[in-house]
């Protein structure tokens, strides 16, 4: 997940699998000289491997921060979260790439200061998209729920069963305090007295469960809204036909320097 590019064709050249049939080689009486030839590899390359006794994971400064199973979770996380119209921002997916890092003990180089991956890891990849909260609740079983944005209004419990009654009982309450109270106005010393009653009147777990049930989410109804609680998004459905003709201005008759447009239809009726 980096955006450095390597500029040239150079592969590794030893892996665990060559060093062993090397050693099988020379064990069994062949000379380095000829296993140089045999497997095109340089001779100071395989007397250097052969003398430090380590194999090379990668090229050049840029390593993988990652295992290939990290990127993999990683990349999975990144896609669930667009499918449920939460994608991530360059700034949190970089968060949670330091986050990941420091929770499973990885070697880096992120800025530690800012808790954040740096730009050169990033390329093409709030508390509901933590990382410590999702393994939290992974490790705690809890199921959680990302409801899509723009739609609170209908599947949101607390805009459906607690908010809005909240606001309804809070309303009254300041209607019948300024009733009661001519020519004063509401100040911050009256709210927290004005807003306990209905606190207390809305919050009860009845309309908790009824919030849920409102919103189809427990118990789980699919079929809790309509064709007509969709009908609002049907707006940015209707096809844009660019070959259709532009409306002709005409003149109206006694109105100097105003102009009207109306289509064909308009025009024969």
């Amino acid at each position: 997940m980096s955006t450095y590019k390597r500029t040239s064709d150079r592969k590794l050249v030893f892996t665990v699998e060559l060093m062993a049939e090397i050693r099988d080689k020379i064990s069994n009486g062949q000379s380095k000289r000829s296993i140089e030839r045999e497997l095109n590899i340089p001779e100071a390359t395989l007397r250097k491997r052969l003398k430090i006794a380590t194999i090379p994971i990668s090229l050049g400064r840029y390593k993988c921060i990652f295992s290939e199973e990290q990127e993999t979770e990683l990349a999975k996380y990144v896609q669930e979260m667009d499918c449920r119209f939460y994608g991530l921002t360059m700034k949190d997916l970089s968060s949670i790439a330091f986050e990941l890092a420091k929770a499973n003990g990885v070697e880096h180089n992120f800025n530690p200061q800012k808790m954040v991956a740096g730009k050169t890891w990033i390329h093409n990849h709030s508390s509901h998209r933590s990382l410590n909260v999702i393994k939290y609740c992974r490790e705690n079983s809890i199921n959680l729920l990302s409801l899509p944005p723009h739609a609170s209004h209908k599947v949101q419990p607390l805009d459906k069963g607690y908010f809005g009654p909240l606001k309804t009982a809070y309303s009254q309450a300041t209607d019948n305090w300024l009733v009661t109270n001519p020519g004063k106005a509401i100040t911050q010393k009256q709210v927290a007295g004005l807003f306990k009653t209905p606190y207390y009147e809305v919050s009860n777990l009845d309309k908790a469960v009824r919030a849920f049930e409102t919103t189809g989410i427990w118990p789980y109804n699919p079929d809790q809204f309509n064709d007509e609680d969709f009908a609002p998004s049907l707006v940015t459905d209707k096809p844009y036909n660019v070959s259709e003709e532009v409306p002709e201005a005409v003149e109206v008759p006694g109105a100097a320097g105003i102009s009207m447009e109306v289509d064909e239809t308009a025009k024969k009726t």
